[in-house]
């Protein structure tokens, strides 16, 4: 009877991790996120320099001003470009992968280098959003990885001279 009883309670305790990790597993990992992401980048070089938006439904939006247009005193140009649901999968994919919301705030090697080259990352998922400020400075691999994406896709709207 006793053997019975502890049977029944292991099963009942395995079923319930079955079920809260394809819960928790499903919610993680699924293409249903909601995830939205705002990128920047400030460095010496004009050129260099671009804001990207990405919704969460693919639509990238960049707004890049470069030596050109200070001169000509024009407006920045904007981009708007819908992501292959390859690219967007591969780029969600990366955020949940990272763990986004148990990395540092700030990046940063030395106060005296934001002066130089400084990107700024927000991520929000489901409503949760998240910060982070690079400067230079040794990177998670995850984080590294999200930054890589980000220039590809921007490199695709914006191919580099």
């Amino acid at each position: 009877m006793k053997s019975m009883k502890v049977i029944k309670t292991v099963i009942f305790r395995c079923v319930i991790i079955l079920i809260f990790n394809s819960l928790f597993c499903g919610v993680l990992f699924s293409s249903e996120q909601k995830i939205k992401l705002f990128y920047e980048i400030k460095s010496g070089a004009l050129t260099q320099d671009f804001k990207m938006l990405i919704d969460d439904k693919g639509l990238v939006h960049i707004l890049k001003k470069d030596y050109f247009t200070n001169l000509s005193k024009t407006k920045k140009s904007i981009k708007s470009y819908l992501l292959s649901k390859e690219d967007f999968e591969q780029l969600k994919g990366l955020i949940l992968e990272a763990d986004i919301f148990n990395l540092k705030d700030y990046y940063i090697g030395s106060q005296h280098q934001l002066n130089y080259v400084s990107e700024s990352l927000i991520i929000t998922i489901n409503g949760r959003t998240k910060e982070i400020i690079i400067g230079a400075s040794n990177l998670p691999i995850q984080l590294s990885r999200i930054l890589l994406k980000i220039k590809e896709i921007k490199n695709k709207i914006y191919p580099q001279p």
